[in-house]
């Protein structure tokens, strides 16, 4: 595979957003989540509406695969149910694993690529796995 087809414009758009984002003030859930086999390592705040993701921020140290999952997470969270996004990381791992047609999330679909290469699963999974364990104490 052509380094240069995986790193596409669209996958490095979401890289640069996460780049922007900041932690926030006084969130309702937070949580970091560090990758063994590469050193990735992300935080992620959120801000609940009743049920609703309403704002979403954090920091990550990573490659540009879980900067970019990283970004799309912090563009496709905002708004979502708190139920839906505790199950999207295992939505998220079945994709990848080619188990679902089509990707949980509709801009994931530039992520394609990234399913040919295992080892980089869990660089995407990351900041999904990272929410998701922020809101186990959800109720």
């Amino acid at each position: 595979m052509d380094i240069n087809t995986l790193y596409h414009e669209r996958l490095l758009a979401y890289a640069r957003q996460a780049r922007t984002l900041t932690y926030l003030d006084q969130p309702d859930y937070s949580a970091q989540q560090k990758n063994p086999h590469c050193g990735d390592h992300v935080q992620i705040d959120l801000k609940l509406n009743e049920n609703i993701v309403s704002d979403f921020g954090g920091k990550v140290e990573g490659c540009a695969i879980c900067e970019a999952a990283m970004g799309l997470a912090g563009h496709a969270l905002i708004g979502a149910d708190v139920t839906y996004a505790i199950a999207l990381p295992l939505e998220i791992k079945s994709w990848l694993k080619r188990n679902m047609a089509h990707p949980p999330l509709d801009a994931m679909k530039h992520f394609t690529l990234v399913q040919d290469l295992v080892v980089r699963h869990q660089c995407m999974l990351l900041p999904f796995e990272a929410m998701a364990y922020s809101l186990k104490e959800f109720k």
